[in-house]
């Protein structure tokens, strides 16, 4: 897929979670992983249009005018597509057991998955640049309450960080 289509710009990062187990006080530890998924189910989604509901919160993402779609997603394994067809009948002659376990793909660590479609500035300037900048302004505190429980979120303490910290997660 390109990442540049029609005047909107397609953003796609696939970033590996953290597995070091974190620190929770006496006797506790938690896994990125989880905090993570807290964190996510407390950023706000509502009050996007005028038929959301009066008290709900602004979603961060609704200070950036960049944005059509942004969502956040942690990926935990790859869907799986089912067994390895094969010929019934040639099966049976090779004595080819049908309920032997087939390979199952499987991923080293969970991924948190960040897709935006966004506009593309309207004066050619790069259009991830542009939208890190921005983003990085708006909603910072939300993004490192997220990423930091990525991995090589450490370095990231600008905007300019934050782009090239995108760029290498790009898909």
């Amino acid at each position: 897929m390109p990442n540049l289509d029609g005047g909107h710009y397609f953003l796609t990062t696939f970033v590996p979670i953290r597995v070091v187990p974190m620190a929770g006080g006496v006797g506790r530890s938690y896994a990125h992983r989880q905090q993570l998924a807290q964190k996510l189910a407390l950023i706000a989604t509502g009050r996007q249009t005028a038929a959301s509901p009066e008290g709900a919160w602004i979603s961060p993402f609704a200070r950036n005018t960049l944005n059509h779609f942004a969502r956040f997603v942690i990926i935990d394994a790859p869907a799986f597509n089912g067994r390895v067809a094969g010929d019934t009948l040639v099966n049976l002659v090779r004595k080819v057991d049908p309920l032997a376990a087939q390979p199952v793909d499987r991923l080293g660590t969970a991924f948190l998955l960040f897709a935006a479609d966004i506009d593309v500035p309207a004066d050619g300037s790069d259009p991830l640049d542009a939208y890190a900048t921005a983003l990085w302004a708006t909603m910072r505190h939300d993004l490192e309450d997220v990423f930091s429980h990525c991995v090589g979120f450490e370095s990231v303490t600008s905007a300019q960080a934050f782009c090239t910290y995108l760029r290498r997660c790009q898909v």
